[in-house]
């Protein structure tokens, strides 16, 4: 039998809706070290081999939204999430690129301390 655990696409608009409600949820970077240099992504972290455990113990209800630059690695992720039981995934559709294109770049934290 085919596993046939998925996970769904989440617009710009619906992810900076769920920042702003600050509800329970994970925000997985599946970008390379350069990628986040260039865009940072909110609190964003990044999914990496040492975290991916971590990720896995996390409780199954509990939403995972995967984000890569243009929202094809990110599904990638999504996909094996899925399988792995967990009930609440997402992939930013359009990856930060479409997020920037929709919505303007990110706030920064770190530059708005600098400026």
């Amino acid at each position: 039998m085919a596993n046939t655990a998925t996970y769904s696409l989440l617009t710009p608009e619906a992810l900076q809706g769920l920042l702003e409600t600050g509800g329970p949820f994970e925000l997985l970077d599946v970008r390379t070290d350069g990628e986040r240099r260039n865009i940072p992504f909110f609190d964003a972290r990044a999914l990496e081999p040492d975290v991916e455990p971590e990720v896995a113990r996390l409780p199954k209800d509990r939403p995972l939204v995967f984000i890569c630059y243009r929202g094809v690695r990110s599904k990638t992720a999504a996909q094996k999430y899925a399988e792995l039981g967990f009930a609440r995934v997402f992939s930013l559709e359009g990856g930060v690129e479409a997020y920037v294109k929709k919505l303007g770049r990110p706030p920064i934290a770190q530059l708005a301390l600098s400026a």
